[in-house]
């Protein structure tokens, strides 16, 4: 790295006024910094505006290294640099001159140690958990918060900043989620390694920042020379432009405020702030005002050192230099008048310095995001990273906060700065909820809608040559982007270029000449990084119907022919699902008012719902695919009418629209809804069938159902004892499991048994039962028969009850042998349910039984598993059970049919490992069915969750 005489000065005086920017910057007798300067840049927000050349931004983090072999890998614990011979755990191993800026943990465990520029022994060591207390001065509230135990977000923001060297450890492997975020200055710069107690300068400096931090609201930055107000109040009309500000440079903007009111939804989305320096050909300045607050959809009451929102007064305090001109401009694209009250704050400068930055504010917009790598910015050029704002609608049920931030700088080919999680990254953990602080939060947290942010004045992000910043979209529980997730963000950026030299998004033209140097490929910029602002952008999920396909983009044709117009709820006392829907004034029974292709994402069952405005006397109306009507199935709104099941191929397939009844008609959407698929099913339906036995009749999949995985079963209509067909369950696992089928019972089932080359090896289960239903056990049918051998489904009897041999089947799934090696003959385990969590088969290697174990997730404080015994005769029998330990587990208690058995074990450890056995005691059963009960009743301190493993249950008969 090289050093910069025109970077921001090392002393506080530039930098706590750009009143000297009238006069330039005053010599530097060297780039050196104190700790009171360091501690200044807590509040110091013009800094920012300069150059930092030669400055390097980084993170330690314990991501998963897996992800440089696998993208995407996510097992964000546990990672450290390496461990020494003591024992200790590295998180960090950095040479200076340079500054942590923030320390974050989600579980901070045992003590962390700081060793400063090569010392031996700890130059500092603290409690891990403590200090974010609040109660170990300096780390005071609320540059450190901790939001409630140990297993829950810890951020610090105080300074630590090392001369040459630093080294962060925890005493040992704790399987902490970690992250240190730090820059490293220049070489040739220099700073005074971290020490204690503060001088009296330290402190002063220490207790004006942490008085800043406590004033949401207060501008951090000193008022300047000249420096002046220009409010408005004014009614901005639909579709209109206002003027908010032409300035004539040089100066720098120092705040803006704002109020909106407005009768139609989403005015902080639908008003557009753009602002334009020097007479650029390309806004710098192009987002909504809400998400330029900090906030998105309604006013949001929340508080931080850069932006928030005070009794409905919204703020923004990052300062905005031009040298020329500065023109700011609001758009509506509300379909209603808002009120709208703005003060923009700003100073006129003699000069400004040579390096001074232009203020970027860029905001994206993903509906239906399928991108995993969600950009928040891609540009090339020379400046710093300072922020993010980022709502995110997510309807669909189950976790999004799954994704790492990472960020490429300059010719970076893998990002260096990888986090360990989405909720992580904006200061939270163990998911996100509404969070106020200085510098991360969540302003917005409803049902379906979180808005986050994090601003990065400390601890920045340099970059001479490009920046890419991107933050994983997993999709509901970190299963994969599923398109029905509403992305959007404001980036937030310091750069020397008027405009950047990438690709114009807008215009789609090349900006500026490319540097020579540049080196093609190196990052994969994506070519709609930045969307254009207009009437589609900047629409809303609105009602935020899961899978739901739009009336007015299915039957755009009806618009064309003038059959039927697109309405808003805009002036609508309800609202409608993307805030559109299609009307056709007057319709006759039978007429098709449309036809249209309904896109199928995959080649399953669907159960569609036709939404129409919530409005009574509507013309009822109905959906032909294939040229067959859709039977109605139920209303569970007045206004929805939901469909039988139809299976359909993916792609797109015809489907008209038609009114059973006369009148007007307003259709909102169409949803086209999954059948939902069990975890780690194979649905039986899917599976070849290669031969049926005893003259049985060949098995078919069912009619759609929405009660069973998957929207069908598969069922046979045996006519008698004896029967079978035979399945071959793939994909096959290379572990021996053992085949369990969830059956669909009923007044016609018979009685099954499985069975291998005509023998039996499992018990019989009777599928008996009132009414048709799948509620009930996955049944344990028998070990997994051996690789080229078929599995035979068979009828054996039937209940007397019974009228039939029909037997359906939902699904296959492979369960873990639960059963120790060592277990009396004929004794069989399965596991029954889980209460509160699921269980899946987690391979662990040659120490476990099998190599696998029962893993039990999610899981929290009286989460259970049942496991059924099958106990073949009466008499005493001696249990046991082997448990695994890890960083995240419980402590289990079991219990045999209610009653506790054995002692409660503190499934505990820094790592993975298999305890030993453990005597659950000798006890007298009878013959017949007994439930043991895995129970996670408290948990170890140290402990991240309740998670448990089973290995292996053995029941043996006493010698």
């Amino acid at each position: 790295m090289r050093a910069s005489r025109s970077a921001w000065p090392p002393r506080a005086a530039i930098v706590a006024a750009l009143a000297l920017l009238a006069t330039g910057p005053r010599a530097l007798a060297g780039p050196a910094l104190t700790y009171t300067d360091i501690l200044r840049q807590l509040t110091d927000l013009d800094r920012l505006t300069r150059l930092h050349e030669g400055f390097r931004g980084g993170i330690y983090s314990s991501w998963d290294r897996g992800m440089q072999t696998v993208w995407g890998a996510n097992g964000d614990a546990a990672h450290y640099l390496r461990v020494e011979d003591n024992g200790e755990a590295v998180m960090m191993d950095a040479d200076g001159p340079g500054c942590i800026y923030r320390i974050w943990s989600a579980n901070p465990k045992g003590k962390i140690r700081v060793y400063l520029d090569g010392a031996r022994t700890p130059t500092y060591e603290w409690d891990f958990d403590n200090l974010f207390s609040g109660d170990v001065p300096p780390f005071v509230k609320p540059l450190v918060y901790r939001r409630d135990d140990r297993n829950s977000a810890h951020d610090c923001y105080l300074p630590i900043p090392y001369a040459k060297h630093v080294k962060v450890t925890a005493d040992q492997r704790h399987g902490q989620y970690y992250q240190i975020n730090y820059v490293r200055y220049p070489e040739g710069w220099s700073v005074p390694s971290f020490r204690l107690p503060l001088s009296a300068d330290e402190d002063a400096a220490l207790k004006s920042a942490v008085e800043a931090w406590r004033s949401p609201g207060r501008d951090p930055k000193p008022r300047l020379p000249d420096q002046k107000s220009l409010t408005q109040a004014f009614t901005i009309g639909p579709g209109h432009t206002t003027v908010l500000a032409d300035l004539k440079g040089p100066g720098v903007i120092r705040a803006i405020r704002a109020r909106v009111s407005s009768e139609q939804r989403y005015a902080w989305r639908k008003l557009v702030l753009k602002a334009v320096w020097d007479g650029a050909g390309w806004p710098q300045v192009l987002t909504p005002l809400g998400p330029l607050f900090g906030f998105d959809w309604d006013t949001a009451e929340y508080g931080s050192l850069i932006a928030g929102c005070q009794k409905g007064q919204c703020y923004f305090y990052y300062p905005m230099p031009f040298r020329h001109a500065a023109r700011l401009e609001l758009t509506s694209f509300l379909e209603q008048p808002a009120e709208v009250s703005l003060e923009i704050e700003w100073a006129p400068v003699a000069a400004l310095p040579g390096d001074s930055l232009y203020f970027y504010a860029r905001w994206r917009h993903e509906p239906d995001s399928t991108t995993f790598d969600y950009p928040f910015v891609e540009t090339a050029g020379r400046g710093h990273f300072v922020g993010v704002t980022m709502p995110i609608d997510h309807p669909l049920p189950g976790w999004w906060g799954e994704g790492d931030e990472k960020v490429w700088v300059d010719d970076d080919a893998f990002p260096p700065f990888v986090g360990t999680g989405s909720e992580d990254y904006f200061g939270d953990a163990w998911g996100i909820r509404y969070l106020s602080e200085p510098s991360f939060g969540c302003s917005e947290q409803t049902a379906h809608r979180t808005c986050n942010y994090r601003w990065h004045f400390t601890d920045l992000i340099p970059f001479d040559r490009r920046l890419r910043m991107t933050i994983e979209n997993y999709g509901p529980n970190g299963q994969g982007p599923r398109g029905q997730y509403d992305y959007s963000s404001t980036a937030f950026w310091y750069q020397a270029e008027l405009t950047p030299r990438f690709t114009d998004l807008i215009g789609k033209t090349y900006i500026g000449a490319p540097d020579p140097g540049d080196k093609p490929g190196t990052l994969a910029y994506n070519p709609s990084v930045f969307a254009d602002v207009d009437q589609n952008a900047v629409r809303t999920y609105g009602l935020a119907l899961t899978f739901a396909q739009q009336a007015e983009d299915l039957f755009a044709e009806a618009v064309a022919a003038k059959r039927a117009r697109i309405v808003t709820d805009a002036l609508r006392p309800y609202e409608l699902d993307r805030e559109r829907a299609m009307e056709w004034p007057a319709v006759k029974a039978g007429e098709t008012l449309g036809a249209c292709l309904l896109r199928a994402s995959e080649a399953t069952v669907y159960f569609p719902r036709i939404v129409c405005a919530p409005e009574a006397g509507l013309a009822e109306v109905a959906l032909e695919i294939g040229g067959e009507r859709l039977r109605v199935t139920g209303h569970p709104e007045p206004n929805v009418a939901a469909l039988a099941g139809v299976s359909l191929p993916k792609g797109s397939r015809l489907a008209r629209l038609v009114a059973v009844t006369d009148g007007r008609a307003v259709v909102d959407c169409i949803q086209l809804e999954p059948a939902t698929r069990a975890a780690n099913a194979i649905e039986a339906e899917s599976l070849e069938v290669p031969a049926t036995t005893g003259g049985a009749p060949r098995p078919e999949p069912s009619a759609p159902w929405q009660g069973v995985s998957g929207g069908r079963f598969l069922e046979w209509r045996a006519s008698g004892a004896g029967q079978g067909f035979t399945v071959r369950v793939e994909p096959r696992p290379d572990r021996a499991y053992v085949v369990g089928a969830l059956p669909v019972r009923g007044p016609t089932a018979g009685v099954i048994q499985a069975f291998v080359d005509g023998q039996p090896i499992g018990p019989r289960y009777d599928l008996h039962a009132p009414e048709r239903s799948t509620v009930g056990e996955v049944l344990a049918l028998g070990p997994m028969p051996p690789a080229g051998k078929d599995l035979e489904i068979r009828v054996v009897d039937r209940n007397a009850a019974s009228t039939g041999y029909v037997v359906g089947l939902d699904y296959f799934r492979f369960l873990p042998r639960i059963l120790g090696p060592e277990s009396a003959p004929d004794v069989g385990a399965r596991v029954l349910t889980v209460h509160g969590g699921d269980f899946s088969i987690q391979d662990l290697g040659a120490a476990w039984s099998d190599g696998h174990q029962l893993w039990i997730l999610p899981s929290s404080l009286g989460t259970y598993v049942d496991i059924v015994l099958d106990i073949p005769r009466d008499g005493d029998y001696m249990l046991d059970t082997r448990l695994t330990a890890s960083w995240d587990y419980a402590i289990v208690q079991a219990f045999l049919d209610g009653t506790p058995v054995g002692p409660r074990v503190d499934a505990y450890a820094p790592e993975v490992r298999l305890l030993d056995p453990t005597p659950l005691g000798t006890v007298r059963l009878t013959a017949g069915r007994h439930i043991l009960r895995f129970q996670a009743v408290a948990k170890n301190p140290a402990s991240a969750s309740y998670l448990m493993g089973i290995d292996h249950v053995t029941v043996r008969e006493p010698r």
